[in-house]
């Protein structure tokens, strides 16, 4: 999603990658990472949500003013099905995601 009048990209996603899971890997951790050249490089990295042996998923981000609001479902654990799933809002200023 942009950010804002600055035009910079802010990309959430799980920073995991296990390609003999395909689909069913560990969502764990959410993170985040600013683009300011449209998407070619990625900068200021960091996790919004890292739950040991649980998972963090399913993120949908809104801007408004200098926070972003970002909302998604979370386990403490890996479950199958939907026992044990929270949704969690986080409201975070639009500093954190530039600072290192």
């Amino acid at each position: 999603m942009r950010i804002g009048d600055t035009g910079d990209v802010l990309l959430i996603w799980n920073h995991n990658y296990e390609p003999e899971h395909h689909h069913t890997g560990q969502r764990n951790p959410l993170t985040a990472a600013i683009s300011k050249d449209k998407g070619k490089a990625w900068q200021h990295i960091k996790n919004i949500e890292d739950i040991p042996g649980g998972m963090a998923f399913a993120p949908s981000a809104l801007v408004l003013k200098d926070k972003v609001f970002i909302a998604y479902a979370m386990q403490k654990r890996p479950m199958r099905g939907t026992t044990g799933t929270e949704i969690r809002l986080k409201i975070i200023p639009i500093d954190w995601f530039y600072s290192d």
